[in-house]
Formats: C-alpha cells, structure tokens, sequence
C-alpha cells in the first residue's frame, strides 16, 4: 500500500510527478480562507475529524510531497454501506491510522478477513485497556482441544513466566483473545492480542506475538501494572501498545470478577463467509467501513479504514500534532549552510515558538532519513538550537543549552567532548 516511507519525504522528482501516491489520486485545493474544499470525506468522516470546525485545508497537505500549491492529495475509498467512493487525504490516514487494517492475502477475502482481524485486535484491546475490563481464562478443557498451543504456553511456564489465556471475545461479541505473560523477575505484564474467526487461530496469534521480534532478556522492559486509570487511558498508552505491547494495563485486568462471561466463540467459515461476517459486525455497530483494493503487484492487497474506530492516534492530532510540520522547517533545515543570519534567527525563533521536544531528533521532523551514524542522524531538536546559536554568536543562550545537553542526553564521548569544547 505504498506504506513503507509513510512519515518521510519522498523527493523533488516524485512530489513533482504526476502521481505521488497512487494513479487514481486527485488533488483537491483548500478553499477561502483555508477552508476545507469540497469532494474530501462525506458528512460522517466530518463529523468524526472536524466537530469543532477546527481543521482547516493546510493541516491535509501531506508531507510526503509538500507540494501546498498542487493541495491536498487524496485517495478514493469505497463505502461499504452504499458503493459511493470517498476521497480521504493522504495525510489523515498517515497521521491517524498508520499500518492499521492492511493486508495482502491470495484472495481479496483472505486479505480481507486479516484487515478487519487486525482492525478487531487494535480496538478490542484498546477497549479493555482504557476501560479496565477483567477478562475470563480460557478453560483447561477448552485449551486442551489445542495441543499446539498448550505445548507453547506450557514452554513459556517451564521458563519461569507465568501465562494467563484469556477469552477477549467479550462475551462472545468479536473474535479476539488474549494471552498474557507476567516477567517475575521484574513484576512486568505482557498482554498480547490476537484476532480471527477461528478461537485457535487468534489464540495462536496472541501466543506468537508474545516473543516476536524479542528475546526472553527483552521481557525485562515490559512495564509492571499500575493502579493509575489515567495511564491506562492516556494516548500514547495504546500507541506503545500499538507498536510493541510495551504500554501498562491495569492491576483491574486480573481481577477474579471478570466483567464478561467465558463464550467459546466461533465465527469460522471459507474467506468470503469470514469476510461477510466481520463487515457484519461492525454494520451491527454503527461503524461506516471505507475500503480500497491494490493489485499493482499481483496479489491483492487491501486497506480498510473505519473512522471513528479503527484509528492509532486521536483525531485531533491532525490539528495539534501534525507530521506535516516538517514543511515549516524542512526546507530551511536542509539549506542550513546557506541561510543568512536573519533566516537563521527567524528559523531559531520558529522553533522555539512550536514547543516541540527538545528531544526529538530531526530525521523525525523534517522526514528525511540521514544515516544514523552521522551528525545528522543523531541531530536534536536541541543541538540545532544550540548551534544556530553558536552561528548567531549568542553564547550566553548557547551555554545554557549545553549544559541541558550534557545532563539530559546519553551521548558518546565525542559528542560530550564536542559540546564541552
């Protein structure tokens, strides 16, 4: 789905081409006073991500081109409820939904199936999670029907970790379970989801994931529960959830009253009779389903947004929390050397104005990845600064921030020894 360079900038040649995206893009521009034009999202994606009136044409300029004059780039997805196509902006869905809800299979209903699993996965878990909910083990004698994934959970208690297989399903309702390993050398919890129509596919996918992409020493930075409802509920919890399942869950999560009833679950059936019944579910919800098929490469590929449902980060991101800030700096960050004293302070005082993180490394904000073992790869929202005051001669305000550097930041030697020369 063209995903893989999501945050970064793709360059002069194709933000110059005819397409930046996808062939069947279209180009809308903002309106008077930067209003939002007419043709992008329909009156329910609307009331979602613009209730205040708040969003305006200029926060939907994708960064990935930075073309503000071609507009807003905008892809054609199709309403499952009637067959009408809906142009969203490239950048909602980059700034909201991230890789969430696509998949490629060797069916469109097998790609299907895994699109809405996983859409099913994200937000029953982040249900659970912000609403404290305890869930009910899954039965010895159920789990017993599954030698497979018995043998897994009893490995991982042979090596000291104790696991809870839970019904995520509540009551029956989704098709989602969860398995959770608990680190007792640490007091750390490690709730892992997985979805499908068959109960012990998604119980094979929450046990799998447990040790993905990780060794056994890395269930040590897994963070213990908490007590504390507005960590569990915070953002960015389920973003750290989302990425690697590092976020916290709530001590609630293991209490004996379960909130939901044990339902031994089956929504099983070929690709399409899957496929049907989940798009079911969420008809049965409430939800609007947007759905756009690739098959560029051969194989089909889809990618299925539900608004108000399936999105990572809050909608409100797209005014106060932007990727396509980069277009405020970017230019002037990579012609650095060549701005006058004047630019270099209007760029200092732009940046001071953001607010941003001092912390935050530019490859993150301008969206051009630099080789990490350069100065550039390793460059701080600070370090510029601080060196943009070195070049306006402001050593005063410069030696401040180096002394926030060296106390702040895990640096190497040369870096420290750069800074305290």
């Amino acid at each position: 789905c063209n995903f893989f360079y999501n945050d970064q900038f793709f360059g002069e040649e194709i933000a110059n081409s005819e397409f930046v995206h996808y062939p069947n893009e279209r180009w809308f521009k903002p309106g008077p006073d930067d209003a939002l034009p007419e043709g992008i999202l329909d009156d329910h994606c609307l009331a979602i991500y613009n209730p205040d009136d708040e969003l305006v044409g200029s926060n939907l300029i994708d960064t990935n081109s930075g073309k503000v004059e071609r507009g807003i780039c905008s892809l054609p997805f199709v309403r499952q409820s009637d067959g009408e196509v809906v142009y969203f902006p490239s950048n909602l869905i980059e700034n909201l939904f991230l890789s969430n809800g696509m998949s490629a299979g060797n069916t469109l209903y097998e790609a299907q199936v895994q699109c809405l699993s996983e859409i099913f996965e994200r937000a029953v878990k982040k249900q659970i999670i912000e609403e404290e909910l305890a869930l009910p083990d899954v039965p010895e004698q159920v789990l017993a029907k599954y030698p497979n994934i018995l043998e897994g959970v009893k490995a991982l208690e042979a090596q000291g970790y104790p696991v809870l297989v839970k019904d995520a399903s509540l009551g029956g309702q989704f098709p989602v379970a969860c398995v959770t390993l608990m680190n007792p050398r640490t007091g750390g919890v490690f709730a892992s989801f997985g979805a499908h129509p068959s109960m012990e596919v998604a119980l094979e996918r929450s046990l799998t994931e447990l040790l993905q992409g990780r060794s056994f020493e890395g269930l040590n930075d897994v963070p213990p529960p908490t007590f504390n409802s507005l960590a569990v509920s915070e953002p960015n919890n389920f973003v750290e959830h989302f990425i690697d399942s590092t976020g916290v869950v709530s001590w609630r999560f293991f209490s004996a009253k379960e909130d939901y009833a044990f339902t031994e679950w089956d929504f099983s059936g070929t690709n399409e009779e899957e496929a049907a019944c989940l798009f079911n579910i969420l008809k049965d919800m409430g939800k609007e389903v947007y759905t756009a098929v690739y098959e560029d490469l051969g194989a089909p590929v889809c990618r299925i947004l539900v608004p108000g449902y399936s999105e990572v980060y809050p909608a409100d991101d797209l005014v106060w929390d932007n990727t396509n800030k980069a277009l405020d700096y970017r230019e002037d960050i990579l012609n650095l050397h060549s701005l006058s004293d004047e630019e270099l302070g209007d760029l200092l005082e732009r940046l001071e104005e953001s607010q941003m993180d001092d912390y935050a490394d530019i490859i993150t904000l301008i969206g051009i990845e630099f080789d990490e073992n350069t100065v550039w790869g390793q460059l701080t929202i600070l370090e510029l600064k601080l060196l943009i005051n070195l070049a306006l001669q402001q050593h005063e305000e410069a030696l401040e921030r180096v002394e926030a550097f060296l106390q702040f930041n895990d640096n190497t030697v040369e870096r420290n020894l750069f800074y305290r020369a």
